[in-house]
């Protein structure tokens, strides 16, 4: 209790460059390949949580006023977010500036890809869209980082639903040893041989929509779609016919 005390009572320049300090490290930490994507309300709760004891603590141990304990709380806990964002490299500076405005722009519209689109238009088919994200927009890249002997793992936008690969549907399944695992039950009912057999079943269903979109009155052809895909779903899927397009 008394280094804490000690710690609280030292000088504003020597808090605000331990603070610094301690971004920079933190941000060493985050340059490495670890995912902490997934941390984001974690991290938040712990840097308030480190700022509410701080303050707790000046009030408690120190003779300062309440406004100058808010005051140097709040200024190291500046101080740890500047040494966190500006002490790497001139590029994931203006990175995190650019990611900033991304988020600020999207909010606007709500159609982030319509802002990544505008970006590749802009700038070419390699942008930096934050610190740790790049999206390429280059037909040769899809075998690279999609085939199957690609090194690449899918991001962690897939684990918004859930981190737990046996909770989500395999698409979401990120493990690749687990995704192959899992792939093998699905390859018996969506491989070639088995695709071949619902051809049948399939024209049957696009032969009633195409009976529908052509009695020559108006249709809400959002609609036929989405009855169409769940009656392919449902006959393929379940053996049930939804009977959505009659």
């Amino acid at each position: 209790m008394e280094t804490f005390a000690a710690a609280l009572s030292s000088s504003w320049q020597v808090t605000l460059s331990c603070t610094a300090l301690l971004g920079i490290v933190c941000h060493q930490i985050f340059r490495q390949p670890v995912e902490v994507d997934s941390w984001g309300w974690k991290m938040v709760i712990t840097y308030f949580s480190v700022l509410g004891s701080v303050l707790v603590g000046y009030i408690l141990s120190t003779e300062l006023s309440l406004a100058s304990a808010i005051l140097r709380t709040y200024s190291a806990g500046a101080a740890f977010l500047v040494g966190l964002s500006v002490c790497g490299s001139f590029v994931e500076s203006i990175s995190v500036g650019s990611y900033l405005f991304s988020v600020y722009d999207t909010a606007r519209t709500l159609q982030y890809h319509l802002h990544v689109q505008k970006l590749h238009s802009k700038y070419g088919d390699f942008v930096r869209t934050g610190p740790r994200e790049v999206t390429v927009l280059r037909a040769s890249a899809v075998e690279l980082i999609y085939g199957s002997s690609s090194k690449c793992t899918k991001g962690t936008w897939y684990d918004q639903n859930s981190g737990n690969p046996d909770k989500v549907g395999i698409e979401n399944v990120r493990d690749k040893e687990k995704h192959r695992v899992r792939r093998k039950a699905w390859d018996k009912g969506l491989g070639f041989r088995a695709l071949k057999t619902y051809e049948t079943r399939v024209s049957g269903k696009v032969n009633q929509l195409m009976t529908r979109i052509g009695t020559g009155k108006p249709v809400n052809i959002t609609q036929d779609n989405i009855f169409y895909a769940f009656d392919v779903m449902g006959d393929i899927a379940f053996s049930k016919d939804f009977h959505m397009l009659r």
